[in-house]
This record gives C-alpha cells, sequence and structure tokens, in this order.
C-alpha cells in the first residue's frame, strides 16, 4: 500500500458524515489527489502533506461542505446501533445465564391428574400403579392430584402424559 492510499484512508475515516456524502466528498479528494499524480506517479507523504496539509486538516477542509444535520443523523445512527448491539449481547448474556441455571436445577416431574367425581369408580387407581400415599395431594376445589417423584426422572422424553 502506498503513500497516497494510506492518506485517502486516513482521511476516509476521520469523515463524520452519511455515506453518499462520504463519497462525494472523496470523489473531490480523488480529484486533487490525480492532479497531484500527474506530476508525480507515486509521491511521498511529505508531499502530500505539503500539498494537501495533514489528513486532519484535509478532513476538516472537506467536512465544512458537511451540514450539522448531516452530522448529527450520523452521530444519532451510530448511538442507535451501540444501543442494539447492547441489548442484543444482554439479552444473550441473560439467555445463557438461565440455561447454566435451568441446567443446574434437580429435574422434576410433575404429573397432573383430573378426578371426576362421576369418573371416579372407572379405571385403575392409582393411574401408574405405584403411587403411595405420601406421593399424593389432593388440590382443594379442583380433584387434582400431583406425583412428586423421590428421584430423577431418567426416562424417555417427553415423558408419557396421562390418558
Amino acid at each position: 500500500m502506498n503513500d497516497l492510499c494510506r492518506y485517502r484512508r486516513a482521511v476516509s475515516r476521520k469523515l463524520e458524515c452519511p455515506l453518499r456524502k462520504k463519497r462525494a466528498l472523496l470523489t473531490r479528494l480523488d480529484a486533487k489527489l490525480a492532479l497531484l499524480q500527474e506530476d508525480d506517479p507515486e509521491p511521498g507523504i511529505d508531499k502530500l502533506i505539503q500539498a494537501f496539509g495533514t489528513p486532519e486538516e484535509q478532513t476538516a477542509e472537506l467536512m465544512k461542505a458537511v451540514t450539522d444535520r448531516e452530522r448529527t443523523a450520523v452521530h444519532r445512527g451510530r448511538i442507535v446501533r451501540w444501543v442494539i448491539l447492547a441489548a442484543l449481547c444482554i439479552h444473550i448474556l441473560a439467555y445463557l445465564v438461565f440455561l447454566i441455571w435451568f441446567r443446574s436445577q434437580p429435574f422434576k416431574v410433575i404429573k397432573t391428574y383430573t378426578i371426576y367425581p362421576e369418573e371416579s369408580n372407572t379405571g385403575p387407581w392409582p393411574p401408574d400403579g405405584n403411587v403411595t400415599d405420601t406421593e399424593i395431594q389432593v388440590q382443594p376445589g379442583g380433584g387434582v392430584i400431583v406425583v412428586y417423584p423421590e428421584e430423577p426422572y431418567t426416562g424417555p422424553w417427553p415423558p408419557e402424559t396421562a390418558p
């Protein structure tokens, strides 16, 4: 990469304006650089600074064509992008923390059965055939029986549901 490209890149990086405007300003700079290149095909950085000033000075000259509204729009867009990126990172981090926490919890299967009075005499009880009295809790008003197995569930996933 020659000095001409480095100079142009330095000016380009310092321009704070919309992309369309930046392209127009760089086209104007390219025209100036082409005039200098006619005399010397490979001008050194010293010759570029002597002809156009430092990249900061050239940027300041080009930025005179940028309105405050355009500059504000660029800053606002940059802030919005950073806020979206931060929200996305927080969301991913929260999801990962949830997954780690969820995996570290002991796994407990809860089976829920609804018993209706007219059907209470039909079918075998308990439904699995292996429920003890200490594992049954009858919920008031709903007739729901919840079974909490003592051992973690190690059977196939998803567990079979009650009929």
